[in-house]
């Protein structure tokens, strides 16, 4: 199993954000579905582990991600785009993956060509110099989408404004569901 949570609780001081939560997930792709508020993006942040749980039992990639050495492992295999996702306006596109391909812990002498990979996957080749600051808001997702991507993660993670791009989620998760990793699929 690649997701294992059991009565999983986040309370943010009186507010129970994500309220005794049990689910199983394996390989492949699923959704959360569910109202604004719902909990849906506290959820992915627990998976994701920026935040922990307040109580309940989570394991991913069959680690419990409770102590500081799975955690990292964790890290290192997961894809996280987060709802709103910060970026320094002064990066080109290259290096913004590449500080997160660097944060997830990638072995040095594969990030510039992890690099390149995920920026080309993502329709960003010919933009891989660009300021971030420049970018409209649909290349901004997709650079978004490359870093979530640069580590060919076991267990990508997407919120749910975060995967507004047409056609480059889409893309990415039909390579990933033949099995073939992050390789580039055909447009539609």
């Amino acid at each position: 199993m690649n997701v294992e949570i059991s009565d999983l609780t986040r309370r943010f001081g009186r507010t129970r954000a994500v309220d005794g939560v049990s689910l199983q997930a394996g390989a492949g792709v699923f959704g959360l579905l569910g109202p604004n508020g719902a909990g849906k993006t506290t959820l992915l942040r627990m998976m994701a582990t920026v935040i922990p749980p307040s109580s309940g039992r989570l394991r991913l990639l069959g680690r419990d991600p409770g102590s500081y050495g799975p955690r990292k492992e964790i890290r290192r295999r997961v894809g996280y785009l987060p709802q709103n996702l910060g970026y320094y306006p002064g990066f080109t596109v290259a290096e913004f993956v590449e500080y997160f391909a660097l944060l997830k812990d990638m072995p040095p002498r594969q990030v510039p060509r992890s690099v390149a990979a995920a920026v080309e996957q993502v329709g960003l080749g010919d933009k891989a110099r660009a300021r971030l600051r420049t970018l409209s808001g649909g290349m901004l997702r997709r650079a978004g989408i490359a870093q979530a991507i640069v580590n060919q993660p076991e267990l990508p993670t997407w919120s749910s404004r975060a995967s507004c791009s047409p056609s480059t989620p889409t893309r990415a998760s039909r390579a990933r569901r033949r099995g073939g990793g992050w390789r580039s699929a055909p447009r539609p």
